[in-house]
């Protein structure tokens, strides 16, 4: 089940240059609601979104790895998450009201983009500051890892079990939270209803 990831990532490397660089989204994982912080203490739901950089590897013990980005989202279509900033500047145009009433997240696997990189204040760590749409006639190179996708439903399933310890640590938090209810719709759209049916050939997903 292709690479084992890691929301701290970890091991003696450099990040990934600054700059922008082209991405494929290669895993979309549901972490379920997880407990807020000491500024923002309620509790959200969380996706992570993970992008193989094609092209670019990492040497771990030895062996060349693909290198890999990810970002941590409130799963939200709320005109001011930074989800759907992101997935409107990937796919390069607003969403409609038809699609805001359920869009799979599922569709952006292996779907390319542009993503602008920051390293963290330490300089260890390199960020998704922002993610846009791949301009037109820049070819993206194929990808190296495995697609993955998980939601909280699946249980801990093959997929589950490929991840890391510290991942599947969030993963069980938030699939225990997930018994307590819901934020009201209004404040909290979902994000994984139904595909509805549209098609733009010139919108990545």
């Amino acid at each position: 089940m292709g690479l084992t990831i890691s929301e701290s990532g970890g091991g003696d490397f450099s990040p990934l240059a600054e700059g922008t660089h082209i991405g494929r989204c290669v895993r979309v994982i549901d972490l379920g609601l997880q407990p807020g912080s000491a500024q923002y203490p309620d509790a959200k739901h969380k996706v992570l979104f993970v992008w193989e950089v094609p092209g670019e590897t990492i040497n771990i013990d030895g062996e060349d790895k693909p290198s890999l980005l990810m970002k941590r989202y409130t799963s939200s279509l709320h005109k001011k998450s930074q989800l759907r900033a992101d997935l409107e500047s990937w796919r390069g145009r607003a969403f409609t009201e038809t699609e805001l009433k359920g869009f799979s997240l599922k569709a952006v696997l292996d779907a390319p983009c542009m993503l602008a990189v920051v390293h963290s204040p330490d300089g260890k760590y390199a960020n998704v500051r922002s993610v846009s749409k791949m301009p037109k006639g820049v070819p993206a190179l194929a990808r190296m890892s495995d697609l993955l996708y998980y939601e909280i439903e699946d249980g801990k399933n093959h997929v589950y079990f490929a991840l890391s310890d510290k991942l599947r640590a969030a993963i069980d938090v938030g699939a225990a939270s997930a018994k307590e209810p819901p934020p009201p719709a209004t404040t909290n759209p979902s994000v994984g209803g139904e595909d509805p049916g549209y098609l733009d050939t010139d919108v990545p997903f």
